[in-house]
């Protein structure tokens, strides 16, 4: 669970709605700990294969499924080839959140 301006959020929730993108064959949405926002969403995409997509038709398809601001991916998309996880398949979000970090993806839009 993440807090965004106070108000608890499930990443799952994002994850659920950029999956209905069929350009996209998996994601893992993190919090970015932001000082005055708390933890802001981003997402850490796998393509599918031979699919072009933008992180802003990610964000963009977010923000129209969700009113609520604090769902919207406030610091943004990064792509990888895979995501990190486990030996059971799950995905490791801390591992998810270095990775994203790794990709240049530490700061919100609005920094």
């Amino acid at each position: 669970m993440l807090k965004f301006q106070g108000i608890h959020y499930w990443p799952a929730e994002i994850e659920n709605v950029i999956r209905e993108l069929p350009q996209v064959r998996d994601v893992c949405v993190v919090g970015i700990a932001d000082d005055v926002l708390g933890d802001v969403a981003a997402a850490l995409v796998v393509k599918s294969p031979s699919c072009n997509i933008t992180p802003e038709e990610i964000m963009n398809h977010v923000a129209k499924r969700f009113v609520a601001t604090h769902k919207h991916l406030h610091a943004g998309v990064r792509f990888t080839e895979r995501l990190p996880v486990n030996n059971n398949g799950k995905t490791m979000r801390i591992a998810a959140r270095e990775l994203y970090k790794s990709l240049g993806g530490t700061t919100t839009k609005g920094n």
